[in-house]
């Protein structure tokens, strides 16, 4: 059938009409944002790229893309005179920056994943996980959050840190469509009708669009290409230094004593608000002021002791942020001086202590108080503490005696048995369970039995160590 024997419709089908396409398009960006999607040829095809803010006017004038997805990669070109010049990423000399990399494996081997920009992913310090199949930010608090999903026909970025990004550098964000829809059948009369002509553009303020029509094969196909461009916010609100985030701190009320009805006494644990040694606030509580928690307040820390690190007398979460506390007394419960809650402990964590407040009426051991308001190195009294210094020592020792280990290498998961050790939480047969599985790994599971066994006397054959 050729095309004038075929029958001509003068309506068209939803599907052709890709309002679905435009409206998801020019929608307000959402938690994430694609900016890169490939469904195939007959599908749609998503991009998107940063660019100098002063090209608007010149990427608004036509709805072809600007920067093509495979674009971005470092080359030379040659000027009208032959002069060799270099450009990092190649569209609009260096004006328009790619945010995703695509890599041409030419057929050899498993396609490589798309790569995000290394200058977004380090500006925005965005760590990858092994498979390089997402990124994650490591907030102030130690908390991580996924900030990009990678797949081998989509990435996918949370949008706030494009954002970020875009402060930071004051660049436009241009995001990219290339949508095809087909239908049986010649509705190319239809599509005229529609949109009163073989093209329609759809141009705004931030966005220029255009939507025609083919047919070929017995099918009639729409092609709605174009792009959106969402300009920068303020520099200000990149959160990077100099312009960080002003968190805005809360500082919660902590019960520091009972009244003579026995009715718990709340102070707010911001410092300023807190007397001190030299005069500040005479009215307020001593930012030394000791404030219980009950053991089990450590039990997020050793659950995650790869990004916890509870010493004695210390709670870090790597470089983020560490306070001083003391976990060296007889009952296990754990106090923290009042204005250290406010000082260093995140306002986001500062709610879990909060569920664990309690009181007792003394001060705290007598290794923190010399510790902190005396100012004296002290020995700590914890058998927890004391076992894992002298285990180490003793290993040490061991070594430069015989010249080999007794206990092997504490590495990974055996390694973490050691961190997590400590005196009962509670006393939930749980807690007692755990405890005893790590020191069996620590003192059991660890023993150079090999070794043992060459220098005993004797069958050693079906001895245990």
């Amino acid at each position: 059938m050729t095309l004038d024997d075929e029958p001509i419709n003068t309506s068209l089908p939803e599907t052709l009409k890709q309002e679905e396409q435009l409206s998801d398009f020019l929608s307000k960006d959402g938690q994430w944002t694609d900016v890169y999607l490939w469904e195939g040829i007959e599908g749609r095809s998503l991009y998107a790229a940063f660019a100098q803010v002063r090209l608007r006017q010149n990427v608004l004038q036509q709805p072809e893309w600007d920067s093509r997805i495979g674009d971005g990669l470092p080359h030379f070109s040659l000027d009208s005179k032959n002069r060799v010049k270099f450009f990092r990423h190649g569209s609009y000399r260096d004006q328009i920056l790619p945010i995703v990399i695509i890599l041409e494996n030419h057929g050899i081997g498993n396609p490589p994943l798309p790569e995000i920009a290394e200058e977004f992913r380090h500006l925005m310090n965005l760590l990858p996980n092994k498979e390089h199949t997402e990124y994650h930010k490591v907030q102030t608090d130690g908390t991580v959050e996924t900030a990009a999903r990678v797949t081998q026909s989509s990435v996918s970025i949370r949008t706030k840190y494009l954002r970020r990004y875009q402060a930071a550098r004051q660049l436009d964000l241009v995001l990219y469509i290339d949508s095809r829809a087909t239908e049986p059948g010649n509705h190319t009369q239809g599509f005229v009708h529609t949109f009163g002509g073989d093209a329609h553009e759809i141009v705004g303020h931030d966005h220029r669009l255009r939507i025609w029509s083919s047919y070929f094969s017995s099918s009639t196909s729409t092609t709605l290409m174009g792009k959106k461009v969402v300009p920068p916010p303020p520099q200000e609100l990149s959160g990077i230094f100099p312009w960080e985030e002003d968190e805005s701190e809360d500082y919660l009320e902590f019960q520091i004593g009972e009244d003579e009805l026995g009715e718990p006494i709340m102070h707010t644990c911001d410092p300023d608000q807190l007397g001190n040694y030299f005069g500040a606030n005479p009215d307020a509580p001593q930012y030394v002021t000791p404030v219980w928690f009950r053991g089990e307040v450590l039990q997020k820390y050793f659950a995650d002791t790869q990004k916890y690190t509870i010493s004695d007398g210390d709670l870090s979460c790597g470089s983020l942020w560490g306070v001083r506390i003391d976990n060296d007394n007889e009952h296990g419960d754990v106090m923290v001086l009042l204005g250290d809650l406010g000082r260093d402990i995140p306002a986001s964590e500062r709610h879990h202590w909060k569920s664990h407040n309690i009181f007792r009426p003394e001060w705290g051991s007598e290794a923190a108080f010399r510790r902190g308001i005396l100012g004296e190195w002290a020995d700590t009294d914890s058998p927890v503490f004391v076992l894992k210094e002298q285990f180490e020592r003793f290993c040490v020792a061991w070594r430069a005696r015989f010249g080999w280990d007794l206990f092997r290498k504490l590495e990974g998961k055996n390694r973490e048995s050691l961190d997590r050790l400590r005196t009962p939480l509670n006393d939930s047969d749980r807690e007692f369970e755990d405890i005893a599985k790590d020191l069996h790994i620590v003192l059991v599971e660890s023993l150079n039995q090999e070794k043992l066994k060459q220098t005993a006397a004797g069958d050693t054959k079906h001895k245990k160590s």
